[in-house]
This record gives C-alpha cells, structure tokens and sequence, in this order.
C-alpha cells in the first residue's frame, strides 16, 4: 500500500484554475514524488493530454447515487458526488487527500498536517472559524440559509442546531483509508439525494456524518492556514 495520494478534478471550464494546482504541487521537492489523481468532468482532449503528463492517474467517475434531475445534471458534480468513493478509483493508499481545482499547494507544510492529522485520527479537515470566514461573522444571512439547507436535505434528522457548528470545509481534506468517515459520508449522501444536489450537499453531508454520527473525536481539527487557498 502506498502512503499518499492528491486528488483533484475538473472541467474546461475550471481548467485553468486546475493546472495551477497541479504544478503547484509538482513544482514542490515533495509533490515531484507524490501520486496525483485527476477527476475528468468534462476537459478536452488537449486538456487531458496535458493532465496525463503531470499526473498519475485520470478517471473519469461514474455517477454513484441516482437522486431527481439527474439527467440534466453537470457533470462536475459527478466528482463532487463520487468522493466517498476514492479509494474505489485510487486504490491502496493509506491517505487520500482531496484539493478543490481552486486551491494552491503554497507551502508543503500544509500537506504534511493533513497527512499527519489522518493519519492520528481518521479526517482531518479545517473548521470555517477564522476571520476570514463570513459565515460567522457579521450578516446572519449565511447561517439562515445554512439551516435551511440542513432542513432541506435531512428532513428526518435532528438538524436544527448543526448551522451553529462550524462548518467543515470540504475542498480541502485527507482521509485515511480505514476511516469510518466513509461509510458514514456515503449513507449520509444517500439519504440527502432523495433532493436534488446543489454543490453543497455532499459537503452537508460529510458535516452531518462528523456532527450526528459521532466521528468527531476521530476528526483532526485543522488551523485555517492549512486549507492552501
């Protein structure tokens, strides 16, 4: 089994934000050595060659839930829907760590806490409670409709605290691969889909796992500056 690898995706469209964050990693001592993974949601076949001479593996993943509209869905959120499901595309590894298209390896530092913070306990993932997060701070818009998407999707759980909480931020996280997380992750998604996904729900989702499942003495909260935005 190998120990780590990154794992990211894209269209066209979010193309060029996607090939910064892999040279941003390539061009790090550390990330030269690492495995990368790419998610193909719809890039073009100039696109891919280029991807495929800076990674290891391209997948393109399979829709993992019906849920209504699916039909008429982007198919960005193919990727957004399949992440419980890494280690089925990127088989034997101890971590894997997910970076949005947007996100931007500066410093090396902050891959070694999500590897080490993983690996102590299962995710680990950054809490929005800095200052740079609105959610918290100022207009209470953001916490309302917070809560009504938490109602929205969980109608049959007890959900009317969980916009108080801090919201775990889902574009930048590692997960160790016998993490109970999962599973968790996956029957919460499930339950969500009864509705149609917005690019929140799976996020949602992994955050009612953590909260309501009991997973978070197996979460590693992780400082802001980890996130490499």
């Amino acid at each position: 089994m190998s120990s780590a690898i990154i794992i990211t995706g894209a269209d066209s469209h979010f193309f060029d934000l996607v090939k910064g964050t892999i040279l941003s990693i390539r061009y790090k001592p550390q990330g030269q050595l690492i495995d990368i993974g790419f998610f193909n949601l719809g890039c073009s076949l100039e696109e891919i060659n280029w991807v495929l001479e800076n990674v290891n593996y391209v997948v393109e993943p399979d829709w993992e839930y019906t849920f209504p509209g699916i039909e008429n869905a982007p198919l960005y959120l193919r990727g957004l829907l399949a992440r419980p499901h890494l280690p089925k595309y990127f088989p034997d590894y101890e971590v894997y760590i997910w970076l949005d298209a947007d996100a931007w390896v500066q410093e090396w530092f902050g891959i070694d806490l999500l590897i080490q913070g993983s690996k102590k306990r299962g995710l680990a993932i950054v809490p929005e409670i800095d200052r740079g997060n609105r959610l918290l701070y100022g207009s209470k818009e953001h916490l309302i409709e917070l809560s009504k998407a938490y109602r929205h999707y969980f109608p049959n759980l007890n959900v009317d605290d969980l916009h108080t909480y801090p919201l775990l931020n889902a574009g930048v996280f590692a997960l160790l691969y016998s993490a109970p997380h999962w599973n968790f992750w996956d029957l919460r998604l499930a339950q969500a889909l009864a509705k149609r996904p917005s690019v929140l729900t799976d996020q949602l989702a992994l955050n009612v796992a953590v909260y309501l499942d009991g997973l978070l003495e197996e979460t590693e909260l992780l400082p802001a500056y980890s996130l490499l935005i």
